[in-house]
């Protein structure tokens, strides 16, 4: 949401107050004329304040006079709308709705995509304490206490030795490594993806990637990293599109 930082001293608003009279005249008119756009952007409205939304404004007086005196002809911040109110020049400073809803979705897709990439690797090193990333650390299930260790509560509990020879920081002790799982090549994530497009032609992109991560993870493949699942999407989109060309010619 943008406002101006000029905005509490702007002549509208001063003009706004002097009409509505009082002691907090300007206040009033800032307090309703900011709400209205953060009410705005916050439901992607374009600017248009419903009726109900003034009828119901609970921080000013009389938020019904206070509306109207916004949308004089001599102030020009609101103007009459059959809906209610719009808000004047409000996508000179805002964005307009549908480009909003369009870049979340597109940072959706992205964030989807970007998880399917990293679904099923191990955590990277962890960092004071708390795996980074939100993830956890799969070495943390591998842990195991020395077998040298096992048995020697008794000689604790005679003193022969020291807490410190029976636990050991965790650093030290041994981290069982699995093997490494087999990559997927771009021909293989193009098979998979002409197979999951086989048996629903109408598939989205996002319904594509869970598809083929089930197809990886029972196949026992590593998940690709980087954007090879994307450039195999691209690569069969290309070429289904070359089929259907060479079919209209002939």
């Amino acid at each position: 949401m943008y406002l101006d930082d000029r905005l509490p001293q702007h002549p509208k608003i001063l003009k706004a107050g002097a009409s509505l009279g009082g002691k907090d005249g300007t206040a009033r008119a800032f307090t309703m004329y900011t709400a209205a756009i953060a009410y705005a952007r916050l439901n992607l409205t374009d600017g248009i304040i419903p009726i109900a939304f003034v009828e119901k404004f609970p921080y000013v007086s009389d938020p019904k006079r206070v509306a109207r005196v916004l949308a004089a002809k001599r102030i020009g911040l609101w103007r009459k709308v059959p809906a209610g109110y719009a808000i004047h020049d409000y996508h000179a400073y805002n964005d307009k709705a549908a480009d909003i809803k369009d870049k979340r979705e597109k940072a959706r897709l992205r964030k989807h995509a970007q998880r399917a990439r990293e679904s099923g690797r191990f955590s990277p090193a962890v960092t004071s304490g708390r795996p980074r990333d939100g993830h956890r650390d799969s070495r943390a299930r591998a842990r195991q206490v020395p077998s040298t260790n096992r048995g020697q509560c008794d000689k604790y509990r005679t003193g022969s030795i020291v807490p410190t020879e029976i636990y050991k920081p965790a650093a030290a002790r041994p981290v069982i490594s699995f093997p490494d799982k087999k990559t997927t090549t771009h021909r293989i994530l193009c098979a998979m993806i002409r197979a999951e497009l086989a048996a629903d032609p109408a598939i989205d992109v996002g319904s594509l990637i869970e598809a083929v991560k089930v197809r990886i993870v029972r196949q026992g493949f590593a998940y690709p990293h980087g954007d090879a699942l994307a450039t195999a999407i691209d690569s069969v989109d290309v070429a289904r599109a070359r089929a259907r060309r060479l079919q209209g010619i002939a």
